[in-house]
């Protein structure tokens, strides 16, 4: 599954799992643990990650195991999370210059 998120800007990469017992989510990227801190965080009811704002590091494979209040645990890891960081939109202003040619036939 892919996902795009735009570099400097607010991104999440959604996952959408909803259970009652509240579940457990342990990501991973590339292999290795997500950490959340201030600017990367987890939405503890639907299991997405939202990262503000998104940097170029943040690209790269993701997977994540739900654990219920069971001990049963699955992983959404095939196929991984893709997400792949595109550029920042630009806010600036663009002039065209364009020239006309003129023939006179006479």
């Amino acid at each position: 599954m892919k996902q795009t998120l735009r570099l400097g800007e607010k991104g999440t990469i959604v996952l959408n799992v909803f259970a009652y017992p509240q579940l457990t989510y342990k990501w991973t990227k590339d292999g290795q643990p997500v950490s959340f801190d201030g600017r990367t965080t987890l939405d503890r009811y639907s299991g997405s990650i939202t990262f503000n704002p998104v940097r170029q590091r943040d690209e790269g494979n993701y997977t994540c195991e739900i654990t219920d209040s069971q001990g049963a645990s699955h992983t959404f890891d095939y196929p991984p999370i893709e997400v792949k960081i595109i550029g920042k939109l630009s806010h600036m202003l663009y002039t065209c210059i364009c020239q006309l040619h003129f023939i006179y036939l006479i």
